[in-house]
């Protein structure tokens, strides 16, 4: 094969699930067949791993905030980042801080999601008063909860304080709350 001439070029998703080892034993032996043949892919494959080397040093860094899925948070702790974990019923309140030994927050929204077609999340100061909505954010309903990573850098900044977060199920630009979750939050030493 000619390495700079692809002909069988990889789709990018295919060269996701072989970063992630998600192949099977077939499939990822006549991926590395091509792999180590064509510089193309080869390149295109070592710029995803930066680009998810990058990620994952904004978010140990907490420059970056979002929903994430169990797969990724349970890659995060297997690479040894340090979790505080809190978990909150629907309705439900939590004391919550974060410490110099913590690397990520994750913040678990436990709320039955069956038959919710998009679902935004809102923080809000103890008012009620909406400091930042994540529109559409994705989803498992089978879950059972959101996984929420504030950041952390932003989270040491603050004083003694009392956050919220509203789960809200949008239909046809109607919303409807299916969710609140208090975060009485003190600094951490």
């Amino acid at each position: 094969m000619n390495p700079s001439i692809c002909l069988g070029s990889i789709e990018p998703e295919m060269l996701v699930h072989y970063w992630l080892g998600e192949l099977d034993e077939s499939r990822e032996t006549h991926f590395e067949e091509h792999l180590f043949g064509c510089a193309s892919c080869t390149a295109r494959l070592e710029d995803l791993v930066s680009i998810a080397d990058g990620i994952r040093a904004l978010v140990k860094n907490g420059a970056v905030r979002g929903v994430v899925s169990h797969d990724f948070l349970e890659r995060l702790a297997s690479q040894g980042l340090r979790l505080r974990e809190y978990q909150v019923a629907q309705g439900g309140s939590v004391n919550c801080t974060v410490t110099a030994d913590d690397d990520l927050i994750v913040s678990r929204l436990r709320v039955p999601l069956a038959g919710v077609t998009r679902l935004d999340l809102v923080i809000s100061d103890q008012e009620g008063v909406e400091q930042e909505r994540l529109r559409d954010i994705q989803f498992n309903a089978a879950a059972g909860e959101i996984i929420y990573i504030p950041s952390i850098a932003f989270i040491r900044t603050l004083p003694a304080t009392t956050i919220c977060m509203h789960l809200l199920a949008i239909d046809n630009e109607s919303s409807m709350q299916i969710g609140k979750y208090t975060f009485m939050h003190t600094p951490g030493k």
